[in-house]
């Protein structure tokens, strides 16, 4: 879900944008296998010392990592993370906005820090504060293309997400029609957004965000996942900015798959 063709984010801002994902999982070699055989991703075990139990790679760029099911905090399955200017003014923000601080913010190297946030509806959400972020991720197949998660209440959400993530955010409009979703504009680029519930038809209950990656073909790529023992949650259907189908892995991580 875009609504610019943009494919390129000057360094200088970056606040707001999501910059990484981590799959919790209860097993990684079988994650690793579906996610490879879907995608076309490499994931290896991170070399010693390093704060990650794998790394995944795509087209030569390191775009996230698993990590075991028991380390979550709060439901297995796909987590997002915000790039943001100061990790301790975004944790503080996030407890004035309607959230909460689930890990307090911490130092993982010298120049990268880290917290974990709740959102209103108890989504938690990384806040990555790193000096050394190598940029926005690639707009192509294989690759995270749009994040967006439905909320209990829209204002609320906005607001948490707008103060502690640091989202600068537009009301969507479509064919001059407001929508009840909010969409943050990095860049010039809206990269992810916030809706009300229902937005997509049904009800989110609960709330949680949903990672968009990616396809030239979003039926072959459903009937891929069929075969690689994953599910289709919701077929394929064509929305206003492309074709998109919503699935499942064998472990029951949801995710969708989006042409672009």
């Amino acid at each position: 879900m875009t609504d610019t063709t943009a494919n390129a984010l000057p360094a200088e801002r970056l606040a707001g944008f999501p910059c990484w994902i981590e799959l919790y999982t209860p097993d990684i070699d079988a994650s690793a296998a579906f996610y490879r055989n879907l995608l076309g991703w490499e994931i290896t075990p991170a070399e010693p010392g390093e704060p990650l139990t794998t790394e995944v790679h795509h087209d030569g760029r390191l775009i996230g990592s698993f990590e075991p099911a028991e380390e979550a905090h709060g439901d297995p399955g796909w987590r997002v993370s915000f790039m943001v200017d100061d990790v301790r003014a975004a944790a503080g923000a996030a407890k004035g906005a309607g959230g909460g601080v689930v890990v307090e913010p911490t130092h993982v190297t010298e120049t990268m820090a880290y917290a974990l946030a709740s959102d209103p509806d108890g989504n938690v959400v990384g806040l990555l504060q790193d000096e050394d972020f190598e940029g926005p991720y690639p707009y192509q197949a294989g690759m995270p293309v749009w994040f967006d998660v439905l909320a209990s209440d829209l204002e609320l959400a906005e607001r948490f997400y707008r103060e502690a993530a640091g989202w600068p955010t537009r009301r969507l409009t479509i064919a001059d029609q407001e929508q009840p979703f909010y969409t943050s504009v990095v860049g010039g680029r809206s990269v992810s957004g916030v809706g009300r519930a229902g937005y997509f038809g049904s009800e989110e209950v609960p709330s949680r965000w949903r990672i968009y990656f990616g396809v030239e073909d979003a039926d072959a790529a459903a009937r891929r996942v069929r075969e690689l023992g994953g599910t289709v949650v919701v077929e394929p259907i064509d929305f206003t900015f492309g074709r998109m189908v919503e699935v499942a892995d064998p472990h029951g991580a949801r995710f969708l798959l989006t042409t672009f």
